[in-house]
């Protein structure tokens, strides 16, 4: 991932064995994704979309999340 590509606004998916496990929003993707991992989450690979703003990947995030039959693993305990 290029420098300028990790503080672009993006929606993300993080996936474990093929499977999503989360889907998230952030300003800053590199960031986000350190965090993740220091927190303990198990993923293995990252898919994302980048935005133009933070607001326009928030919009997007919420709703790809209300059109889920079943939410992520660690989306289950956020409360959107």
């Amino acid at each position: 991932m290029r420098q300028e590509e990790r503080n672009q606004p993006a929606v993300y998916m993080l996936m474990h064995n093929g499977t999503g496990v989360y889907i998230g929003y952030s300003g800053n993707l590199w960031s986000s994704m350190r965090d993740y991992l220091q927190q303990g989450k198990e993923f293995d690979a990252v898919m994302f979309t980048r935005f133009q703003t933070k607001e326009a990947a928030r919009e997007q995030e919420l709703d790809i999340l209300s059109k889920c039959k079943v939410l992520p693993k660690y989306n289950r305990s956020r409360h959107h």
